[in-house]
């Protein structure tokens, strides 16, 4: 079952996904309920920077308010600039062995927007927001790498898949860091911990596992189509999710306006 919210335009999601405000009480147009934020958020992770920029709601002037601090542009900054360069900024410091490729891609990018103040503005923008977004997650927990081994094979216990990498000889769980790694829009991830899984010998658990069975399979005739976009689009992140061939069909997958909270 699923909670669906609707959401007339960006500039109602912006400030749906916002934190509780007055601003946002006044005009109308804040969350009503934490289930309401939570969903805004997830659709906006799921909305790309064109999709913003071009939109209605994009301002004239830049303001990006983050932990350290407000950023302000001039006026005339451009936000694909702006963009572009806080991407491979971020991306550049994580991903050094990309960094060659990452940089033609930037320039590739960036010959699109015409030259003048307003680029060199936008660029210099986003100069600054890479810098306090990777100011902002330095010692965030997300590194080094942690695994998890599997313990005894037994039921109700997590246990490796094929797609699981080797580690010492031992197939094992990755990212088993992120448990504890900062969070980027809650304050504290313990806040929001799932209860346990039902018992193995209730209905609920029995309810579950022939609903992943049918839906989840791979030929499923049961799963709708939005819900294997979803699945094709967070898996794609990882390699050892999706066979190759399948990344391509991501490109082409848009989220609707209607916001889905699935539970």
């Amino acid at each position: 079952m699923s909670e669906r919210f609707e959401s007339s335009d960006l500039r109602e999601i912006f400030a749906k996904a916002n934190e509780e405000n007055s601003g946002g009480q006044l005009s109308g147009l804040a969350a009503r309920f934490e289930r309401e934020r939570v969903a805004a958020k997830r659709k906006l992770a799921d909305t790309s920077l064109a999709e913003i920029v071009n939109s209605n709601s994009s301002p004239n002037r830049i303001d990006c308010c983050t932990p350290m601090g407000t950023i302000t542009a001039p006026q005339d900054a451009s936000p694909e600039a702006a963009g572009i360069e806080a991407a491979y900024q971020v991306l550049s410091t994580y991903f050094p062995a990309s960094q060659a490729s990452l940089y033609d891609e930037r320039i590739n990018s960036l010959a699109s927007i015409p030259d003048g103040q307003a680029k060199i503005d936008g660029i210099a923008t986003g100069d600054v927001a890479a810098l306090a977004m990777i100011s902002l997650r330095a010692n965030d927990g997300s590194s080094p790498p942690q695994f998890k081994i599997p313990g005894p094979p037994v039921p109700g216990a997590w246990q490796a898949t094929p797609s699981c990498p080797i580690v010492n000889g031992v197939a094992v769980g990755i990212a088993f860091q992120w448990q504890n790694v900062t969070p980027f829009g809650i304050p504290n991830g313990s806040d929001f911990l799932l209860g346990p899984p039902p018992a193995l010998t209730s209905n609920q658990y029995a309810k579950a596992y022939n609903e992943v069975m049918t839906v989840g399979s791979i030929d499923s005739t049961e799963r709708p189509q939005d819900r294997a976009n979803v699945a094709l689009f967070y898996a794609a992140s990882s390699p050892t999710q999706v066979p190759p061939s399948k990344l391509p069909r991501k490109r082409n997958i848009r989220c609707p306006k209607t916001l889905v909270l699935w539970p």
